[in-house]
């Protein structure tokens, strides 16, 4: 998710958003990496899950984008071929988390990771309650979401992750990025900083090694993985 939605405008691709690297690809010369390479199972484990694969080394050179607590914000994919299929090809749940940098350390220094990284969700999407039966953000291409009013002001990572859960064991696929914001605003709440990346999840939680019948898009009972978003 190369793409920082600000103000309704769709930033250019990875102004705002730390770069995250595709392995084991060798791209021609004047070829962009796109950097949607998905993580599987036992990335969860790794660093690369908090932010994207080697996306720290990218952190100098990533703008902050001002946001205002209680607006609009978003993530937007790649633009692509305008043959291929232009949104999310994966079924699945979008979330949104947010710490905020540590005083006295600089965003370009914050890997997001650290012991004093704590993570709060402020959005999720997973199925359409009336059907039970679709993802609600399977074909689009971007994901919208509010900033909650009462953030306390200051610079933060916002990180997006998409997730493609699987009946097989390690086989979840993961879609990570982190954008640098700073959050202006009155404040006054207490977001519930307690989470971390990695260390929130386990490859044995149920909204990851999901039972046959969420493979099959049978949703009725499905929860993704995390607490319920702080709004506020």
């Amino acid at each position: 998710m190369p793409h920082l939605i600000v103000n309704g405008t769709k930033t250019p691709n990875w102004e705002h958003v730390r770069r995250a690297v595709s392995p084991f690809f060798d791209f021609p010369p004047g070829t962009e990496d796109p950097g949607d390479y998905p993580h599987y199972g036992r990335d969860m484990y790794s660093n690369n899950i908090t932010c994207g694969r080697n996306a720290s080394l990218y952190a100098a050179t990533t703008k902050t984008a001002t946001v205002l607590a209680g607006s609009e914000v978003g993530f937007a994919i790649n633009d692509r071929d305008p043959d291929a299929w232009q949104g999310f090809i994966h079924g699945g749940p979008h979330q949104i988390y947010l710490s905020k940098v540590p005083d006295g350390t600089e965003i370009e220094n914050f890997v997001g990771n650290e012991e004093e990284a704590c993570w709060f969700k402020i959005a999720s999407f997973a199925q359409n309650k009336t059907t039970n039966r679709e993802w609600l953000m399977l074909g689009a291409s971007e994901v919208k979401f509010n900033i909650p009013k009462t953030t306390p002001p200051g610079r933060y990572l916002l990180r997006y992750e998409g997730m493609n859960p699987y009946a097989y064991y390690e086989q979840t696929q993961w879609f990570v990025n982190c954008a640098h914001v700073d959050i202006v605003g009155p404040g006054g709440g207490s977001p519930p900083a307690a989470l971390k990346f990695p260390g929130t999840y386990k490859l044995e939680d149920p909204s990851i090694f999901v039972s046959f019948a969420v493979d099959r898009w049978i949703l009725d009972s499905y929860v993704p993985p995390g607490p319920a978003p702080w709004t506020g």
